[in-house]
């Protein structure tokens, strides 16, 4: 997961977002998570994450990316892009990077097709 403080965004984490990472867990189990960003989560849903996903962690970015190939990144959105890239091309023991979006999708589906 990656975020970036993006002035006036609520930085409280989401229920949707709370079922990724409780989906990440206990389905793909991962030896660890990493969430990468300028700003820690808050709220009830982060810390319900904490307490119930083990081996999460968080990396403080200090060097957001401000340009690529001289052109200017004006959108958070961007930003996010080539830091995203950096981070995955930088990381050796990155096997895997999926949006908690995907990943909540994904837990449902495969549980409602259980029932």
């Amino acid at each position: 997961m990656l975020r970036l403080d993006n002035s006036g965004y609520d930085q409280n984490m989401t229920f949707l977002q709370y079922l990724s990472f409780l989906g990440i867990d206990r389905y793909i189990r991962p030896t660890h998570i990493v969430i990468h960003g300028n700003v820690l989560p808050r709220g009830v849903w982060w810390r319900r994450t904490t307490n119930e996903v083990a081996n999460i962690f968080f990396v403080n970015v200090i060097n957001v990316p401000k340009q690529i190939y001289g052109k200017d990144l004006s959108f958070i959105e961007h930003k996010a892009d080539i830091l995203r890239y950096r981070i995955l091309y930088s990381t050796a023991d990155c096997r895997i990077f999926m949006p908690a979006s995907v990943v909540c999708a994904s837990v449902c589906l495969r549980r409602c097709a259980m029932q």
